[in-house]
Parts: structure tokens; C-alpha cells; sequence
């Protein structure tokens, strides 16, 4: 059964009854969809006033007057491998259609968000978990591919942000920049990509297009906020200016694009390219902290140090 309710007298985690969609006819969220306090918020600003929810009827039982105890609560489930890596392979799905709409220069389904955002609220209810289960994907997985290094490089930035309590919409945001980062490498030569050896003069120019080139795909994407497009268009700037494309400095770069460079130079380090080898994660870790000075946000890289590096010692 369902029931229509005012957005003003929803409990969070209501499940929907149906789908919602805009005045444009454009999804919003999917039946079954647990409302938390930022969807609601999201729902009010667009508008809409009432949703249909799921209801349960109650029978009564006219015949027993005793007043029941109250039922006990089962302990709150802790996540597994099971239960993050149906949602993980859906994400690797849709990085497959981000990686040809952003070679098409079209726009990103709203689908992709959605997904994103259910996949991250499962990763911060059990971060210990997640975590568990990042380390073990990245053993499994030895060599470079464009869509397992975005979804990795989400979940590694949706923890570090956790860490950094930042907010949750804001979290949401970043997720969304270290998972659509890149996109605009779709559009240079795979030749220059994965040369296996050092790029000349020419080469690095062209692939130091791919922030501004991934910044004008995503510019066709109505759903995607002002700061997540300057996050990816600036996820190679350096706080010492020494980044590119604009060469910005310290406070001139949001905290987006922070946490998504010390996401993305983990997961590529760790992993084997075409030009380099993979390194240790310790190894990595150790060389990312001597970066956050003058480089790298320091607060980003101390957490990430501080949380994982007792599980990636040579010692495990």
C-alpha cells in the first residue's frame, strides 16, 4: 500500500512508493529509495510538496488487551564484501557509459548520480568495512583500467571526506569529482595515454588538456553542481602553484579537488600503467605525506596516513 505525504511530515529513511520526477520528466529518484535528510531538502527545492510512500496496514486484534513489551531491536548489521559489491559492479557498469558519453561529448544520465550517491551512503554506514573492502579490491586488482580507477578512486574519496567530517551533500559532490575526473582523457589518443615510456614536450601538453576538456563534457550536464565542474577542472592544480591548467595557489582551490588529487595520485601509484610500475602502498602513503608540503592539503593527506597506513605496512 502506499499514502501521500507532505515532505514536511516524513521520517528519514521512508522508503518511496514511486518514482519522483521533475516538471522536465527527468528522474529524481527511484521507488524504493530511502529518503534521507539531504534528498528531502533536494525534493523541497525543487518544488515538490507530497511523495507517495510505502505503508504497512496494521490489524488489531480487538481480543487482547495486554499491553505487548516492547520489542527489541536486532543489533544494527555490519556490511560485508556481499553487500558492497553488487552496487561497486553497477558503478563499473555505469563508468563504462560515462567513458563513451564523455568520448561522444554527451551528457551524463542522471542514473550515474543516483547510484553514486546510494553507493556512498552504504560506504560511510560501515566506514571500517568500506575501508576493508577497498584494500581487497585494490589487491585483486593489478593493472589500469579507466572504470575500476574511478570507482576506487569515489570510494577512497568519500572515506577521506568522512574522516574529514565534512557534510554530507558536500561529500556527495566530491564523490562525483574523483568519479568523473578524467573523463577528459576519453578524448586523447590512447596512443599518448598508454605509451609505455616518457612523454615528450608535445604529448604532455595534449594531456594537460584533459582537465579543461573533461570541464566543458560535464558542462552539459544539468544535475552536476558549479563546484563539482571546478573540481574536476581542477583536480591537477597545486596549492604551491605549481599545478596546472591555471596554476592556481593555496586557498584559490576548493577542497573538492583536495581530496580528489590525493584519492586519484593513490589509486594511479598503486596500480600498473603503462609507463611505470606499481608501487607500494606504504611506499605511496610515505611519498604523499612529504608532499603536503607546500604541494598537497596536509589535513587530506595526514588522515589518509593516520587510517590506513597500519594496514598497508610490508609487515601485512
Amino acid at each position: 500500500m502506499k499514502k501521500s505525504i507532505p515532505l514536511i511530515s516524513l521520517s528519514i529513511g521512508e522508503p518511496l512508493a514511486q518514482d519522483i520526477f521533475d516538471e522536465q520528466n527527468r528522474l529524481l529518484l527511484r521507488a524504493g529509495t530511502h529518503l534521507s535528510d539531504q534528498y528531502i531538502k533536494s525534493l523541497q527545492s525543487k518544488g515538490i510538496e507530497t511523495v507517495f510512500i510505502a505503508i504497512t496496514p496494521q490489524i488489531e486484534n480487538p481480543s487482547t488487551d495486554e499491553e505487548k513489551p516492547p520489542e527489541k531491536k536486532p543489533p544494527k548489521k555490519k556490511l560485508s564484501s556481499v553487500d558492497l559489491r553488487k552496487p561497486y559492479y553497477d558503478l563499473l557498469y555505469e563508468q563504462t557509459r560515462v567513458k563513451a558519453r564523455g568520448y561522444y561529448v554527451k551528457i551524463i544520465h542522471q542514473d550515474f548520480n543516483l547510484k553514486a550517491r546510494e553507493f556512498t551512503d552504504l560506504l560511510l554506514n560501515d566506514p571500517e568495512a568500506s575501508l576493508n573492502f577497498y584494500l581487497q579490491t585494490k589487491r585483486s586488482q593489478t593493472e589500469y583500467n579507466y572504470e575500476e580507477y574511478h570507482v576506487n578512486t569515489g570510494i577512497l574519496a568519500a572515506l577521506i571526506s568522512n574522516w574529514l567530517n565534512l557534510n554530507r551533500h558536500i561529500i556527495y559532490e566530491i564523490v562525483n569529482v574523483a568519479m568523473l575526473h578524467d573523463i577528459g582523457e576519453t578524448r586523447i589518443s590512447p596512443d599518448i595515454l598508454q605509451k609505455p615510456g616518457r612523454l615528450d614536450k608535445n604529448e604532455m601538453e595534449i594531456v594537460r588538456t584533459h582537465p579543461n576538456i573533461g570541464f566543458e563534457i560535464l558542462s552539459k550536464t544539468d544535475w552536476l553542481s558549479s563546484r563539482e565542474l571546478l573540481g574536476v577542472l581542477t583536480h591537477h592544480e597545486r596549492l604551491n602553484g605549481q599545478g596546472y591548467p591555471h596554476k592556481l595557489l593555496g586557498s584559490q582551490i576548493i577542497i573538492h579537488s583536495r581530496v580528489t588529487a590525493v584519492a586519484s595520485i593513490y589509486n594511479t601509484a598503486t596500480t600498473d600503467r603503462p609507463y611505470a610500475k606499481a608501487k607500494h602502498p606504504a611506499k605511496v602513503l610515505s611519498e604523499l605525506r612529504d608532499r603536503s608540503f607546500g604541494e598537497l592539503d596536509s589535513k587530506v593527506t595526514r588522515v589518509l596516513y593516520e587510517r590506513i597506513s597500519d594496514l598497508i605496512s610490508p609487515k601485512n
